[in-house]
């Protein structure tokens, strides 16, 4: 900066506080107008408990189906772009383009407290997420319901024994029968029964706790004989 533009840019300050307005606030202002879509992201990611596997999926979403606008400022991301997404991401999966609004939404939401102007003015008063409910977008997709009958069980186990005892396959493919298994008898999810460590295995009392379940809390429950032959099929036994 030569001499000439120093007094222009003293006067512009001294102006500003003339007409009320701290130059120190004005700079922060226009830097929160400037925040990247990514900026506020990784700051939201920060700010908030998340788990791992959500994380994943919401980094997941960014890098997919908003790549484009990850170094663009985040206040011109508006509601035509927003719909305008939402309705090509449906076009492969309407699960994903709701996801992907979702995440939209909580970073817009989280922005309008995160990110204020001068006198803490809200510059992301306006969620463009909410176009999708006027205009009545989202997919609302339901819950898968698929399920393996009572009459469907037998043959689901017979061919879990058959592929575990191929030779063909290995030891990993052999675990993933049991842990199907394992599923089918318990009801747990598949991160409870994959995340199962020994040390909370009581075999000789017979029963097991789940450490974390998705209200938080702990489980215990009990093992049964058939829970005990996976288990100690599992130990080689």
């Amino acid at each position: 900066m030569n001499l000439r533009q120093a007094k222009e840019k003293a006067y512009q300050y001294l102006t500003d506080i003339e007409n009320g307005i701290n130059p120190n606030e004005q700079r922060k202002e226009d830097s929160n107008h400037a925040i990247t879509l990514r900026q506020a992201f990784e700051s939201y990611l920060l700010d908030r408990e998340l788990k791992p596997k959500t994380i994943v999926g919401y980094r997941q979403v960014i890098n997919c189906y908003l790549k484009a606008w990850k170094e663009k400022p985040l206040i011109r991301l508006d509601e035509f772009e927003v719909t305008a997404i939402h309705k090509k991401v449906s076009q492969n999966s309407k699960a994903q383009a709701d996801l992907m609004a979702r995440v939209l939404r909580a970073l817009f939401n989280y922005a309008n407290r995160e990110y204020r102007g001068n006198d803490g003015a809200f510059i992301f008063a306006n969620n463009p997420v909410k176009e999708l409910s006027h205009k009545k977008q989202w997919n609302h997709v339901g819950r898968k319901n698929t399920r393996i009958r009572s009459k469907e069980l037998k043959a689901y186990l017979e061919a879990l024994k058959e592929t575990r005892n191929n030779p063909k396959f290995n030891h990993f493919t052999k675990s993933v029968c049991d842990a199907c298994e394992f599923a089918l008898f318990t009801g747990l999810r598949k991160g409870e029964v994959l995340g199962l460590e020994w040390n909370r295995v009581n075999l000789k009392d017979s029963y097991y706790w789940i450490d974390k379940t998705k209200n938080g809390k702990q489980l215990e429950l009990p093992i049964t004989e058939s829970l005990r032959r996976i288990l100690l099929r599992s130990l080689g036994k």
